[in-house]
């Protein structure tokens, strides 16, 4: 496409190969005919289109309206610097056919209404706009905006640079350029900062320099709420806020067996080393220790009402370690329930304790189970946060086995003004980490580093959705906002790991070493279609969530739908500290962007 530009992304320490993914593109030409372009100043108090009447494109609003009118139509104008779809002002929803599964997009023929009261800002990361009819369908809400509502489509936007998640959402929310707005790239060096190893990031506090647009609607005297939209809890508001977790402890594997090289588990020990992950083996690996308890043994100190077993019950440990403190492990009960003859164990029992009574979970192989903890020690002691349990792999002889466990999060959420709920005591974090589903997403380490499935990172992928669309839920029917500002991350991450993976052609058209061979080893792995599957259901489900909060802020509300970038595919990662190597400015290569290596003697420049 053209006026294209790339994102690029290196994973911190990756020392001897790169998993082929994608990198992040998106269009970057200024609409015809005008349209909305990222200021230098952010927002004033009277926004208009940059005509100061209407843009063809995007036609917004008649005429220029102060952000004191009330009017969500201006301040969504001015935001959306580089929207991809939008609903036209005035368009009613009409009746669409019975296939479609969300309804409310506008379609040709409509009545005009010049005024609408509700307005959704929807980004999906990554979104690509070329694929939304193939992976949604026809009836889907976004492609049924691309038909008939107003767009930026073709070569019709205005990026920020780089075209990356870390200046995007910013760009996005304050109508600014990244010098203006403040975030220069994911991670950046501040200039007049200490030139060391330390490095700022673009949802750091403290980086955001310019007004969003939730903080411009609620000077006007507008309702606000904000949903996992990406840097929106440094653009605090006085409605309710949710935006990303907190991690609480490690990730990783109990494990009796390692995987090698071009197995569906394949325990690649440098990226386990560099990504930090745990590794529990009762013979030690990647660096770490041995841990005995990591192979089952008979069942020993077992009490309360355990399911029968058919053959000896067995036991592991499942430590959850937090700066090696196993302060959220599981104590885990295999048995076999089939009562076929053989030795078949085909169930896991987790327990807090060696009691059947503390059991959280009780899982096949392949299921996964959402378990609630209090948070030990650190300024959120003794609130809840939760972590993901999943039988990755339990062979009916236990040859095999693997448990694995996510981080331990916590929601970041705040709300200046709820009002609470009836026999709940606490704030409205707590009161999310306690009544909803934990907050998490994919974790590109756990399956770069080959110890969990590509199935498994999917999965916790997907449980974005299960937490946060009731969060979601709850905000926009308790609140009830004016202005609902909603990001969704899974269409980024899922293009990040397979988009790379079922792309025959690179950008230029040249053949994609790495189609259909995640190992650059010239045999096909056979998994296009499930790959591309995996990025069909990222795409539905950003249309899911932008359809439930279409119709979570009632009739036909004004609706903006963008991305931060887009994506290309890729196989190869660019080491820009190499230059600076040769060049005598640093004495090592990095191992992360804008962070020198460890142990760094000269220090002259960093990539």
């Amino acid at each position: 496409m053209p006026n294209s530009s790339v994102e690029f992304h290196a994973r911190a320490g990756a020392p001897h190969r790169i998993r082929p993914g994608s990198t992040g593109w998106r269009i970057g030409c200024e609409p015809s005919g005008g349209g909305l372009s990222p200021s230098t100043e952010g927002y004033n108090q009277t926004v208009s289109t940059r005509d100061g009447s209407r843009s063809r494109r995007y036609e917004v609003t008649s005429r220029p309206v102060s952000v004191r009118s009330r009017s969500v139509v201006a301040l969504l104008a001015a935001a959306v610097a580089a929207s991809l779809l939008a609903v036209p002002v005035g368009r009613a929803s009409a009746a669409v056919p019975a296939a479609a599964p969300v309804s409310g997009a506008p379609v040709p023929g409509a009545p005009i209404n010049p005024k609408t009261s509700k307005a959704v800002f929807f980004a999906a990361d990554g979104l690509r706009q070329d694929l939304i009819p193939k992976y949604t369908g026809f009836f889907s809400t976004m492609n049924l905006m691309l038909r008939f509502g107003t767009s930026a489509s073709g070569d019709g936007l205005r990026t920020q640079a780089p075209p990356n998640t870390g200046s995007g959402w910013y760009s996005l929310a304050t109508g600014a350029w990244p010098a203006t707005h403040g975030s220069m790239n994911n991670t950046f060096h501040i200039n007049g900062q200490p030139f060391g190893p330390n490095r700022t990031a673009a949802f750091d506090a403290g980086v955001l320099q310019a007004e969003t647009i939730a903080q411009a609607a609620e000077r006007g005297g507008l309702k606000v709420a904000q949903v996992e939209w990406a840097g929106g809890r440094n653009g605090a508001i006085a409605g309710p806020t949710i935006d990303f977790r907190a991690f609480l402890s490690g990730r990783g594997v109990t494990t009796n067996f390692i995987g090698k090289a071009g197995e569906p588990l394949f325990d690649d020990d440098p990226f386990i080393r560099s990504f930090g992950l745990q590794f529990d083996h009762p013979a030690g690996y990647a660096g770490q220790p041995p841990f005995a308890a990591a192979a089952p043994t008979p069942a020993t100190g077992w009490t309360g009402a355990l399911p029968q077993s058919f053959s000896p019950p067995m036991e592991m440990r499942m430590r959850v370690l937090d700066f090696g403190e196993d302060k959220y492990g599981l104590n885990a009960y295999i048995y076999d329930s089939t009562n076929n003859r053989r030795t078949d164990y085909n169930r896991v029992l987790f327990s807090r304790t060696k009691d059947a009574a503390d059991k959280v979970a009780d899982l096949r192989q392949g299921e996964t189970a959402d378990v609630k903890v209090k948070i030990v020690g650190g300024g959120l002691a003794g609130l809840t946060a939760g972590f993901l349990v999943k039988v990755e792999v339990l062979a009916p002889d236990l040859s095999r086995v693997r448990l694995f466990h996510t981080s331990v999060s916590r929601a970041n959420a705040t709300w200046p003004t709820w009002p609470g709920e009836a026999g709940f005591t606490g704030d409205f974090a707590e009161f999310i980490a306690q009544r909803f589903p934990t907050s998490t997403a994919a974790d590109f380490a756990v399956l770069e580093a080959g110890v969990v499935s590509e199935e498994t990172y999917v999965e916790q992928g997907k449980y974005w959705s299960t937490a946060h669309v009731p969060m979601m839920e709850y905000v926009a029917n308790t609140y009830q906002p004016d202005l609902l500002l909603v990001g969704m991350p899974t269409t980024d991450e899922f293009q990040h790991q397979f988009l790379g993976l079922i792309s025959p052609k690179l950008m230029g058209g040249a053949p994609n070493p790495a189609y259909d061979d995640v190992d650059l080893n010239g045999v096909p792995d056979g998994r296009v279609r499930q790959r591309e599957g995996f990025i069909r259901d990222a795409y539905r489900e950003a249309d899911e969530v932008l359809g439930k909060a279409r119709r979570l802020m009632g009739f036909n509300p004004t609706t903006f739908v963008s991305s931060d970038h887009g994506f290309a595919p890729q196989f190869l990662a660019v080491d820009a500290s190499e230059p600076l190597r040769q060049m005598g400015l640093l004495s090592a290569n990095q191992t992360s962007n804008c962070r020198t290596a460890a142990g760094e003697t000269i220090g002259s420049a960093k990539a």
